[in-house]
């Protein structure tokens, strides 16, 4: 998974440097399809819960997900 530990610009030319990579095994397009459109994959999300890494508001979606809450992805999506 990607994450942005340091808000800022990027610009073309500028060079990503991978820190660290954890040995999870789940990659952004899985997470993606499992916050985003696959979701009632629960084992799926329980998967990508595992990732020590994981952003705060995916990670509370999830575990309302995995908790049986319902899922007002609008609300997450556009903030209303």
């Amino acid at each position: 998974l990607l994450r942005v530990l340091e808000e800022g610009d990027v610009e073309a030319g500028q060079d990503l440097v991978l820190v660290d990579r954890e040995d999870h095994g789940i990659t952004v397009a899985a997470a993606g399809r499992i916050v985003n459109v696959d979701r009632h994959d629960l084992d799926g999300a329980r998967r990508v819960l595992a990732v020590g890494s994981l952003g705060r508001e995916v990670r509370r979606t999830l575990v309302a997900r995995v908790g049986g809450e319902s899922d007002d992805a609008h609300r997450r999506l556009f903030g209303a």
